[in-house]
C-alpha cells in the first residue's frame, strides 16, 4: 500500500495512547522515507502555548509584587496596624485601672511593663480586679480589626482573580475547607509536633531549645497552609461553576501537587512574619517602657511590624490568586480539547485509527 488517505484532514486529533497529539496535528499517511508507512506532521502541543503551560505558585511572585498596595491592600494593611495597635492599647489601659486602688496608684512596681514577673502576672490575674482580662474596647477594636482584614483581603484577591467576591463563595470557601483541609494539615501539623516533642526530655539544651523555637514556627505554617486551602477553595466557589467533587479535587490538587513549593513559601512566610515580630520584640525588651518616648519608639517598630506582614499576606494572596487563575484556564482548554478530540474519534474509521484507540 503506497499512499493512504489522510486521517480527518484539516481536523485536530488526539487519541489515546498519544497525548503529544494535540490540537493542530493530522496523522498523514504520506511516506517520508523509505519503508514508512506514515510520517507526521510537527504536533502544536499545549506546552507550545506559553500561557498555558502548567506553572506552579513560584511562578507569579513576581507578577504579585504589589503585594499589599492597592486601593484593598492599603485596607489590608491598616486592619492588620489596627489589628496589632489598638486591642494592645486598650488593654493596657484596662490593666492600669484594674491594678489601681485608693488614691489611684498601683500595687505594681513602677515601670511595670519590665519589671514584672510570671509570679505577679499570676497573682494579678488570680487575686486580683481583673474581671475582664481582654476589656469591652480592646475587643471591639480586635474584631474590627479582623474584619477589615478577612473583607479587604477577599476584596483584593477576587480583583487578582478578575470575580467579583460575595459573601456566598467566601463562607461557603471555608466550610469547604474545614472538609478538605483540616485532617491533612492537621494530619502534618500532627507529625510535626511530635517529632518536636521527641527532641525534649532527652537532657540536651540545644535540642530542647530547638523544639521551643519550632514549635510556634510549626503553628504558623499549619495556620498558614490552612488560609492558602481556604484562598483556594473560596476562589473555586466564587469563579468555577463545577460539582462539589470535581470542586474538592481540584482544590485539593492545586495545594498538593507542587508540595515544594507550597512549603517554602508557607514555611519561609510564617518564619519571616514571627522573626519581624520578635525583632519588635526583643528591641522594646532592650528599651524598656521608662519613658513615653521609648513607649512610642515600641508602637512606632510594632506598626512598621505590622505593615510589613500585611503586605508579605498581600503579596500571598495575589500569588494564590494568579496561580488559581492560571491552573483554571489551563484546566478549561485541557477540557475543550478533549470535547474537541470526542466527536472526531467517534466518526473515525477503525481501519484508519491506530490499534490502541481500536483495542
Amino acid at each position: 500500500m503506497d499512499r493512504m488517505r489522510p486521517l480527518h484532514r484539516g481536523s485536530p486529533v488526539a487519541v489515546k495512547g498519544y497525548p503529544w497529539l494535540m490540537a493542530g496535528s493530522r496523522l498523514c499517511f504520506d511516506g517520508g522515507f523509505p519503508g514508512s508507512p506514515m510520517t507526521l506532521e510537527r504536533p502544536m502541543s499545549i506546552h507550545s502555548d506559553e500561557q498555558l503551560v502548567p506553572k506552579g505558585p513560584w511562578s507569579f511572585l513576581r507578577a504579585a509584587l504589589p503585594g499589599g498596595f492597592g486601593s484593598s491592600g492599603w485596607g489590608l494593611m491598616g486592619g492588620w496596624a489596627l489589628l496589632a495597635l489598638l486591642p494592645a492599647f486598650f488593654w493596657a489601659r484596662g490593666m492600669v485601672s484594674n491594678t489601681a486602688y485608693a488614691g489611684g496608684y498601683s500595687g505594681l512596681p513602677a515601670h511595670w511593663g519590665e519589671q514584672l514577673g510570671a509570679k505577679d502576672v499570676v497573682e494579678l490575674f488570680k487575686n486580683g480586679e481583673v474581671h475582664a482580662p481582654i476589656g469591652f474596647m480592646a475587643t471591639s477594636f480586635l474584631l474590627l480589626g479582623l474584619a477589615l482584614v478577612l473583607a479587604c483581603g477577599w476584596s483584593m484577591q477576587a480583583r487578582s482573580a478578575g470575580l467579583r467576591g460575595g459573601f456566598g463563595g467566601w463562607i461557603l470557601g471555608l466550610l469547604d475547607t474545614l472538609i478538605l483541609g483540616l485532617v491533612p494539615l492537621g494530619l502534618v501539623y500532627g507529625l510535626a509536633a511530635l517529632g518536636l516533642s521527641l527532641l525534649t526530655g532527652h537532657g540536651f539544651a540545644l535540642l530542647s531549645w530547638t523544639a521551643f523555637v519550632l514549635r510556634p514556627l510549626a503553628l504558623a505554617a499549619f495556620l498558614s497552609a490552612f488560609n492558602i486551602q481556604w484562598w483556594l477553595l473560596r476562589l473555586g466557589r466564587e469563579g468555577a461553576s463545577q460539582e462539589f467533587g470535581t470542586h474538592l479535587g481540584h482544590a485539593f490538587l492545586r495545594l498538593w501537587s507542587h508540595p515544594l513549593q507550597w512549603a517554602v513559601l508557607i514555611v519561609g512566610g510564617a518564619a519571616l512574619r514571627l522573626a519581624l515580630q520578635a525583632l519588635v520584640l526583643w528591641t522594646a525588651w532592650r528599651l524598656g517602657g521608662s519613658s513615653a518616648g521609648r513607649v512610642w519608639a515600641f508602637a512606632g517598630l510594632e506598626l512598621l511590624a505590622a505593615s510589613l506582614n500585611a503586605w508579605l499576606l498581600g503579596w500571598m494572596l495575589r500569588t494564590t490568586a494568579l496561580y488559581w487563575r492560571h491552573d483554571l484556564e489551563l484546566r478549561r482548554a485541557i477540557q475543550a480539547l478533549k470535547a474537541m478530540v470526542a466527536p472526531a474519534t467517534a466518526t473515525a474509521p477503525a481501519e484508519d485509527l491506530p490499534l490502541e484507540v481500536q483495542g
